[in-house]
């Protein structure tokens, strides 16, 4: 994207980094309206943000300047070896910190990579933050819309590139940051990005349409939370990612405790889960156990409580439906707000239906209500089979009489009238044919009439 020079600033006797626009770029390039969109990302002013000290343009060369960090690039100390994950998670903290204050202020990186963060001083650092962004809005009327497949590396790099910056898509927002923040992060887990591929081209298209390995399965010491932070930064679809950079910092910050901070990633993504949504898949997996139910009922011989029971199972699931969405809601909210101060200075605690969200949150989720639904469901299908079988064996209080041996297949009975009390004479021989009408359904019986 540019061409970088060490450079002595004379009249403070400083060295500073001036960066030169790739000639490649040039064409199409307003110099005047990216040397606005750079002095704009000049405004940032943060511990783990690179600043922009200066930008011009020499006889139609737009550059810009910055300090110079001295050491090494995120880069050069993946290619010394791989990082501890006590590194891992220093580097990760202190890029999503600078992510976070530059969004907050409306600025977008659109190229986070190792290359792009400086190690000094045991801190990370982010460099030329807005570039990306100053020249794609630099470039002329005629030149806008070109795609980023036609600008190939220079807006963005593939390897870390969001599916939504890949496909060009106009809507592309901060989010994108946070899953090249996720790819890079990736890479410094396992070794390598989470695509690989001989061609640009085939790189976006895994970007938009594969899936990468948990990273656990490369790294078996990757903490759980770590991994499950990653995987959420690579998701396909903007809004199933963490929104915020700010929620990566609450998450990472947490890494190496314990308790509810393993269940972070899952409540970034779970208190999104519409209520009406859940009830609605609920609603439709009620309607198909009942219809599944009473078919089995009329056609296998099923006993007649398993329909009523298998609604009981399922009408037992909405109170946890619920419970769940309180608590994963006010998790969620308690992750990603910012706390208020107290006059001194301190941050506030959470209140007692946040605290207890918050500790109950790792074992009320989502994923567990709809495992623990199957199950139960499981286990009462699990129970009418046992109970079949039992009746059909002879054995314990379902067996049946033909079960037990009392009698063989389609074994004669006859049924003699009633005695019915003295005055109604119709009572007995009626009671008696209904009865007979009632064994004739039976496959087991053959009723003399």
């Amino acid at each position: 994207m540019s061409r970088t020079y060490l450079a002595v600033e004379r009249a403070l006797n400083r060295r500073v980094v001036v960066k030169v626009l790739a000639p490649e770029l040039l064409a199409g390039i307003s110099v005047e309206r990216f040397r606005r969109e750079v002095l704009l990302a000049a405004q940032l002013q943060h511990p783990h943000v690179v600043p922009v000290l200066s930008a011009g343009d020499a006889g139609g060369l737009p550059w810009f300047s910055m300090p110079y960090v001295d050491g090494d690039s995120l880069r050069q100390r993946l290619e010394r070896g791989p990082l501890s994950t006590g590194e891992v998670v220093s580097v990760l903290r202190d890029v999503a910190r600078a992510l976070a204050y530059a969004h907050a202020h409306g600025i977008v990186h659109r190229d986070i990579k190792p290359d792009n963060v400086l190690l000094s001083a045991g801190s990370a650092t982010v460099t030329d933050f807005g570039i990306a962004k100053a020249i794609s809005a630099a470039r002329t009327d005629g030149d806008r819309h070109a795609t980023l497949t036609q600008l190939g590396t220079s807006i963005g790099t593939p390897t870390y590139m969001a599916p939504e910056q890949a496909a060009a898509d106009p809507d592309t927002d901060h989010r994108a940051d946070l899953y090249a923040f996720g790819a890079m992060a990736y890479e410094l887990i396992v070794g390598h990005p989470p695509f690989q591929a001989s061609t640009p081209a085939r790189l976006l298209a895994a970007h938009m349409s594969e899936a990468p390995r948990d990273p656990r399965t490369l790294r078996s010491d990757t903490p759980v939370l770590l991994a499950e932070l990653v995987m959420a930064c690579l998701a396909k679809d903007p809004a199933d990612r963490p929104q915020q950079a700010a929620d990566l910092v609450r998450v990472l910050e947490t890494v190496t405790s314990s308790g509810d901070a393993r269940a972070a990633p899952a409540v970034l993504a779970g208190g999104r889960i519409p209520v009406g949504k859940a009830v609605a898949l609920w609603a439709a997996a009620t309607a198909g156990v009942a219809v599944t139910a009473w078919a089995a009922t009329d056609v296998v011989g099923l006993p007649d409580w398993v329909l009523p029971g298998s609604l009981g199972v399922m009408l037992a699931g909405l109170p946890v439906i619920g419970i769940t969405a309180f608590v994963q809601r006010a998790a969620h909210r308690a992750y990603t707000t910012t706390p208020q101060r107290t006059p001194s200075g301190t941050p506030t605690t959470p209140g007692t239906l946040a605290t207890l969200a918050l500790k109950v949150s790792p074992h009320v989720s989502w994923r567990r209500a709809w495992v623990g639904g199957w199950l139960a469901l499981g286990t009462f299908a699990a129970l009418v089979v046992g109970f079949m079988v039992t009746r059909a064996l002879g054995i314990g209080p379902a067996a049946s009489l033909r079960g037990k041996g009392e009698f063989g297949a389609r074994e004669t009975v006859v049924v003699a009238d009633f005695r019915a009390p003295a005055g109604d004479s119709t009572l007995g021989p009626t009671v008696a044919e209904a009865l007979r009408t009632d064994l004739a359904q039976s496959s087991s019986l053959n009723v003399l009439t």
